[in-house]
């Protein structure tokens, strides 16, 4: 299943999320998620202090650029949109912008998926979906993906009999969705978002980014279903109905314009 690019904005509401003029918040499996336009803060159990603020993130990444880019005058925007919250399991969508001195400005977006656990206020763990459901499942969903069987035909080698191989063979493969061409990253298996549950099915959405400057800052989306793992099945469902966490399915619908956003810049310095 693959679903095209789309227009996404999320603000969270109902059941166990609580609002404010500017704030979500919820929690799952003991952590808390406080979303405000200006900084998203996730608490683990039994501490005051963040396992994970995203403004400190953003600004450790920019800090980085601008030490590795020194002497050069730079402009940009870091924005993030949370997707999916599930017991200690984070997904948001991240956005960059930066004018960096080419010859245009650098656009992009993808998803990432986030391990609380061992997650740290300017770093966070990566959650790779093979941490989170088997290898033979993601195999043979991948296999059955339109979009993937289109990128595998342009690699000349024998169909992948394990998911590492099917990695392998898919990163940095180019695929045509409507006017754009999008492209698996070599970490695509992290960049990916818990959907929705049905029965004992799980959707899962993995982001492809643009692939020619011509689509910067575009994004597409593979949908893939997988079995419910028992030991996922409560969160899960405790996800689905909203009574701890959400799932992405609820973003448009409850939509609202609202996105965490910082601009930094070298510029008059």
């Amino acid at each position: 299943m693959t679903v095209r690019p789309y227009a996404f904005t999320l603000v969270l509401s109902v059941g166990a999320l609580a609002w404010g003029q500017d704030i979500v918040s919820s929690s799952s499996s003991g952590f808390s998620l406080s979303w405000k336009a200006t900084d998203v803060l996730v608490t683990p159990p039994g501490r005051s202090a963040p396992a994970i603020s995203f403004r400190r993130l953003a600004q450790a990444e920019w800090n980085n650029l601008a030490r590795d880019a020194a002497g050069q005058e730079l402009s940009g925007d870091t924005t993030y949109r949370v997707l999916s919250f599930a017991g200690p399991y984070l997904s948001v969508e991240v956005g960059q912008y930066c004018e960096c001195g080419g010859a245009h400005p650098m656009s992009h977006r993808q998803f990432q998926a986030i391990d609380l656990r061992g997650t740290r206020p300017e770093a966070a763990k990566p959650l790779v979906l093979t941490e989170l459901f088997p290898e033979a499942a993601i195999l043979s969903a991948l296999k059955a993906d339109k979009v993937v069987a289109a990128a595998l035909k342009e690699v000349d080698a024998p169909p992948p009999q394990s998911l590492s191989a099917m990695v392998d063979a898919l990163k940095y493969q180019v695929v045509q969705v409507g006017d754009c061409g999008y492209s698996f990253s070599e970490t695509f298996l992290n960049e990916f978002a818990l959907y929705d549950v049905q029965a004992d099915k799980v959707t899962v959405r993995i982001s492809l980014s643009h692939a020619s400057e011509v689509c910067r800052g575009q994004m597409t989306q593979v949908g893939i279903e997988l079995p419910m793992p028992e030991a996922l099945k409560p969160l899960l469902l405790q996800a689905k109905t909203k009574s701890a966490g959400f799932l992405m399915i609820d973003a448009k619908k409850l939509a609202n314009g609202k996105l965490t956003s910082f601009h930094f810049s070298t510029k008059g310095k």
